[in-house]
């Protein structure tokens, strides 16, 4: 048996880091999602045959807060195309809780952001922390801890 391309390797990498449901760190594995998982319809342009993703994410850090996990929360639904890294990751954000249309906006504006800082290169792990710092923003500003 074959060496697999190193995409392939660093992508398999890559995957051990995510989780569904993670709640203070995107370092477990993750699994993939049939599309009845995704709560709702495939993403318009999204191949019928990519594997799909999601992990949930909270604005809690370990020791943090429960309750400001409870208030905002986001799923993360995304998929590699073939040519990843080289070519970026399908992204989707969903609101779980509290989340308007506006706001997942603004997330997927910083996944964007992420995507770009690490173009070429293995970049998930880069991204879900975006989503989380972004999400720890949003509830710090609704406690008056922010901006």
């Amino acid at each position: 048996m074959g060496l697999a391309p190193p995409a392939r390797h660093v992508r398999a990498r890559e995957q051990k880091k995510l989780t569904p449901f993670s709640t203070s760190s995107p370092s477990l594995p993750s699994l993939p999602l049939s599309p009845s998982d995704l709560q709702g319809p495939r993403p318009a342009g999204w191949p019928e045959d990519a594997a799909c993703y999601r992990v949930l994410i909270t604005p809690t850090t370990e020791g943090g807060d429960a309750a400001a996990s409870d208030e905002k929360q986001l799923d993360l639904v995304f998929a590699y195309p073939p040519l990843y890294p080289d070519t970026p990751p399908l992204l989707k954000p969903r609101s779980v809780r509290g989340l308007s249309s506006a706001e997942l906006a603004d997330v997927l504006a910083a996944c964007d952001g992420a995507v770009e800082a690490n173009a070429g290169m293995p970049m998930m792990y880069a991204v879900i922390s975006a989503c989380q710092d972004w999400l720890r923003s949003v509830v710090g500003r609704g406690l008056g801890g922010g901006d």
